[in-house]
């Protein structure tokens, strides 16, 4: 029997050459590709990121949709991704940035956690900006993403960082809440009415992990090696901003903040 489509969402803004590499490993997945639509919702970026969308194997589904903003207009990751979870046909359907790279398994496993009430996801390797320079020195094309662990300070810690996302500590970690790569099935989504937004960096996935929680959801985090996802580094949007990882800095910059009410997408 024929896998039901799976759906991945990209919002992006920019990021083409972090979005190329991820189009290459969507395109050797070990997936069946004829079952996967890719839907990429462009918040008006200055870089032309449909050539390299077009590059994804003609088996996958795909739409693309640029959306349109006055200039200088920054817009919460949520809702980039709400326009796409409209569209999405698919019976599961993930959300994730153009930077980050699936893993070989990471859509099989995907689908396969989307089971009732749940948040399927996978585990996350977090490069540093020196690895994310020198990725291409390492065979990934070749061997999938995971080839990244060959980069010489993968396993070293940064003084300062957050240990919950050095390599080893995700490894270590029973599971993995943080949201990089993951989603729901079509009716999960259309229950909860898609994300949250709001006006600052970095608390959509504070609120999507919340709300979780809130709703009793299950998680069922993805466990083998081959579906960890691979984050290349990229700068924050604008100067000053909080990291997305650093989520209690987050929650206190949200003066007043209090559990918004849920606008439905349906």
């Amino acid at each position: 029997m024929a896998r039901p489509l799976c759906s991945v969402v990209i919002c992006s803004y920019n990021r083409r050459s972090l979005l190329e590499r991820s189009i290459h490993c969507y395109n050797h997945a070990r997936f069946p590709l004829d079952r996967l639509e890719i839907v990429l919702v462009d918040d008006q970026s200055e870089e032309d990121l449909l050539s390299v969308f077009n590059r994804l194997d003609p088996r996958i589904q795909t739409r693309y949709v640029r959306l349109r903003k006055e200039p200088g207009l920054w817009r919460d990751v949520g809702q980039i991704l709400n326009v796409g979870i409209r569209i999405a046909e698919g019976a599961n359907v993930a959300c994730t940035h153009p930077e980050v790279m699936v893993g070989r398994d990471t859509l099989t496993a995907f689908c396969d956690n989307c089971t009732g009430w749940s948040y399927a996801c996978s585990k996350v390797y977090y490069l540093k900006p020196a690895e994310t320079d020198a990725i291409d020195t390492v065979p990934w094309k070749e061997e999938g993403p995971l080839a990244v662990k060959k980069l010489p300070t993968f396993y070293e810690t940064v003084p300062g960082g957050n240990p919950d996302y050095e390599a080893a500590a995700v490894e270590r970690s029973p599971d993995w809440r943080s949201w990089v790569f993951g989603g729901h099935s079509r009716a999960v989504w259309k229950e909860m009415g898609g994300f949250l937004v709001t006006n600052r960096w970095g608390s959509c996935d504070v609120l999507y992990s919340d709300r979780r929680r809130h709703l009793g959801m299950t998680d069922r985090c993805a466990q083998e090696p081959d579906t960890y996802v691979v984050h290349q580094w990229h700068p924050a949007p604008r100067d000053g901003q909080l990291a997305m990882k650093d989520a209690s800095a987050v929650m206190r910059t949200l003066t007043g903040w209090k559990y918004p009410d849920v606008d439905h997408l349906w």
